[in-house]
């Protein structure tokens, strides 16, 4: 199993260096653009709003609390943007370590070796939580450097939280999306599926905040505990963590089952 997890960190070296150098750019560019966005007057423009249109306000949230940097990466980098990303990174990863190596005969190949399917499921499924950290630790570089590059005091404590809680939903929607494909052997279903939690989630998390009858049902969302403004109120909440990784560990086991029964292509 370790020589499996090796071998799949090589596999996907150009994957974890790619997405980590654009994860490192693209948080450091956020933060280049907070003394703009501090001083561009959102809160008089929202101000004069018609009333038809003071659903925005919701959709943007508290808008004193995007003046501070943690509010501001609270709100505009971790809350909308990095579900995106992790949506993406985690489709991508999942398909190729499950599905795309079971077509390609990667799969049957090694389970030929003295190697079980526990094993190879693991194998893998480590090199995923290893891939994870590392992307987030490039993240939180990028954060590092954009707040040294316009001279920008962090609350680290909350930056940690934030990344803690960010690392968990990449993981947990990363594991699914892997366990789907190991166990259903399917391109089109793991990728359907996929697709379906990350982007539903996303527009569910997003519309719920202005849609009263959506509230609801936006427990359904992954990205519901993710909730980047409350964390940097209130630090991280205990049952967001636990249904994270409940999710999580429900997914590992249910795979055990399914995929130890079913047939290799």
């Amino acid at each position: 199993m370790f020589n499996l997890f090796l071998k799949t960190m090589y596999d996907k070296r150009i994957f974890i260096i790619a997405w980590s150098i654009g994860l490192a750019f693209f948080a450091y560019l956020m933060l280049l653009f907070f003394p703009a966005f501090k001083d561009s007057g959102l809160d008089q423009l929202l101000a004069t709003l018609p009333p038809e249109l003071k659903a925005l306000k919701g959709m943007i949230g508290d808008i004193s609390a995007l003046s501070t940097p943690s509010g501001y990466l609270a709100g505009q980098f971790f809350d909308i943007r990095m579900p995106m990303f992790i949506s993406v990174f985690s489709v991508i990863l999942a398909v190729g370590l499950s599905v795309k190596d079971e077509e390609e005969g990667y799969i049957r190949t090694l389970l030929a070796l003295p190697l079980s399917r526990i094993k190879l499921l693991f194998g893998k499924l480590i090199a995923i939580v290893v891939i994870c950290v590392a992307t987030t630790i490039a993240t939180v570089s990028g954060l590092y450097l954009g707040a040294l590059s316009v001279n920008v005091n962090l609350d680290w404590t909350v930056v940690s939280n934030l990344s803690l809680v960010m690392l968990l939903l990449s993981i947990c929607m990363t594991t699914l999306v892997y366990c789907i494909g190991l166990s259903t052997g399917k391109r089109g279903i793991t990728m359907g599926l996929g697709i379906l939690v990350g982007a539903g989630s996303f527009l569910l998390t997003t519309f719920a905040k202005s849609v009263d009858w959506l509230q609801p049902y936006e427990k359904v969302s992954l990205f519901h505990y993710f909730p980047a403004v409350d964390i940097v109120k209130n630090g991280i909440s205990i049952w967001d963590v636990v249904v994270l990784v409940g999710i999580t560990i429900l997914s590992i086991l249910l795979t055990i089952i399914l995929f130890r029964r079913r047939d290799v292509r």
